[in-house]
């Protein structure tokens, strides 16, 4: 494998214990004190220990090795914490896929993956009916259900054997592992895949130590009781479940199966927690649904919002609907806690010689200039995994990675996020940024949600289009209105060619605007009559 050399990363001290023996270490210290809840639901330490031993413990006796992939099909639940931490126990490699992929998608991934397990929901068994043998075999493949089953596999009928329960109760003399290699990878997970098929991103046993070392380093203690920003298929997912089980701290699954305000706000309320994360999107959804019911959420410390710029304005309503600064974060699956607090809580900088600003031609730009943020710090990943023997390190020769993402450093040293790279509209020779556009379409009154793309365009490069859902009380706004409005807003480069009024906004689970679809959407809806 073409991993990074560990003197490319700064050495965590040995004796830190690997994150299952962590849990191993809270639930014999504090056994009943709960790790998950979702709604009415409680899971201890103990329960989780035992559980994720004997999964453990069966995988192994069905011949998973070290390096072997478990892809997780499954969401939010105490399944997929209880499959992440069985297969660190195991020193395989946990992979959570979003529960959305058709069978296309998911094929690819499968390919790619060579998995030596799949555990998905019940719900999936249609969809994995119609994936090869070759890629996961039949009697490899578990199904989370509450009601027995009687499947047909390939002419052969099963007596059930192929639940999760079933799989689990067939453990017997629970095993114990030696600590898996920290450098080793340990999870495989995807980016969004807005752009085209998602990454695989590798993080170790190391990576994960650092982050959660960098949680606590910023306040993270036993008493935080995080809300699951996002599945466990999603990197903010995945490492706040490891920061608040290495801590021996709850972390609280939310009900929805994708972003939705208000179950967000319930399961603050509910289970008293004191930080969560959202895109813009996802604090515009969380003021619109407390405006609507007001919920109690007072035990909440920090709120950050990461994913796409955000606005002063947006900024502004948050803390005047909750009366909590919205706090603004870099955040990226490669690589988690890059950045720190800035000037301000809106604020953000990079932590000491970890990042570098560049142009095109990779030198250091100047303060004020845009360039493409480049970093090199310990939570950094391992690289992005093309198959079972290859792992791109997708890093330069000095170990600095190019994110993608465009900013610029200001007179306070704080970093000012602009845009992704590949989002950034190029109009008649000028950058513009979707996120701007969007935000200020958020202002308008009849606008429930918005987003904006370029597409291309002969003359100017690309064209501006922005999607709107519009307020049912204001289904007679015109496109035309709305541009004359957007021109009091923002200068003329950037006001759109085109506004569209759509049912939905094509968003990621985590909230972000699907850009791929988007461009989609827009293109054939501009096209010209044939």
């Amino acid at each position: 494998m073409n991993i990074p050399a560990a003197s490319a990363t700064p050495t965590v001290n040995p004796s830190v214990p690997s994150l299952p023996a962590l849990l191993l270490q809270h639930a014999a210290d504090r056994p009943d004190a709960p790790a998950i809840v979702q709604g009415n639901r409680t899971m201890s330490y103990a329960a989780l220990a035992d559980l994720a031993q004997k999964l453990a413990t069966r995988l192994s006796n069905l011949g998973v090795e070290t390096g072997d992939r478990i892809v997780l099909h499954l969401g939010n639940s105490e399944a997929a914490v209880i499959g992440a931490y069985a297969s660190m126990m195991l020193g395989a490699i946990a992979v959570p896929l979003n529960i959305h992929l058709k069978a296309n998608e998911l094929g690819r991934l499968l390919r790619r993956l060579a998995p030596a397990v799949y555990v998905g929901h019940d719900a999936q068994r249609k969809l994995m009916d119609d994936m090869a043998a070759g890629w996961i075999p039949l009697d490899r493949r578990f199904y989370v259900d509450d009601t027995p089953h009687t499947p047909r596999h390939a002419g052969r009928v099963s007596d059930a054997a192929d639940t999760w329960q079933a799989l689990i109760a067939s453990a017997r003399e629970l095993r114990s592992f030696p600590p898996a290699d920290p450098d080793a990878p340990t999870a495989l997970v995807c980016t969004s895949g807005t752009m085209g098929d998602p990454k695989l991103v590798v993080h170790t046993q190391r990576t994960f130590t650092h982050m959660v070392e960098a949680a606590q380093a910023g306040g993270f203690s036993r008493e935080s009781r995080p809300l699951a920003p996002t599945p466990l298929f999603h990197m903010p997912g995945f490492h706040n479940l490891c920061n608040a089980i290495s801590s021996g701290a709850c972390i609280a699954l939310p009900t929805c199966l994708d972003f939705d305000g208000a179950a967000f706000l319930d399961a603050i309320e509910q289970h008293r927690c004191t930080s969560v994360t959202v895109t813009p999107y996802g604090a515009t959804e969380m003021i619109r649904a407390q405006v609507l019911r007001r919920r109690t959420i007072d035990s909440v410390r920090s709120c950050v919002v990461a994913g796409d710029a955000s606005s002063v304005e947006l900024r502004q309503r948050f803390e005047q609907t909750f009366g909590i600064p919205l706090i603004a974060r870099l955040g990226m699956t490669e690589a988690p806690f890059c950045v720190a607090q800035g000037s301000s809580p809106h604020a953000m900088c990079a932590r000491p010689g970890t990042a570098r600003i560049i142009d095109s031609h990779d030198n250091d730009v100047p303060a004020g200039v845009p360039g493409e943020l480049c970093l090199k710090l310990n939570t950094l990943f391992a690289g992005y995994w093309i198959s079972p023997d290859v792992i791109d390190p997708a890093r330069d020769a000095d170990g600095w990675y190019r994110t993608g993402d465009f900013v610029r450093e200001d007179e306070q040293g704080d970093l000012i996020y602009i845009a992704r790279i590949k989002d950034i509209i190029v109009r008649d020779g000028e950058n513009i940024s979707p996120a701007e556009i969007g935000q200020t379409l958020l202002m308008h009154p009849a606008v429930t949600d918005a987003a904006v793309v370029g597409i291309p365009d002969e003359v100017l490069g690309e064209r501006i289009v922005g999607v709107v859902r519009l307020a049912e009380q204001a289904r007679d706004t015109r496109p035309d209105e709305m541009i004359a409005w957007l021109a009091t807003q923002l200068a003329d480069h950037k006001l759109p060619e085109a506004v569209l009024f759509v049912e939905q906004i094509p968003r990621t689970v985590f909230g972000k605007p699907d850009r791929r679809a988007l461009r989609e959407l827009a293109s054939a809806k501009l096209a010209p009559p044939r």
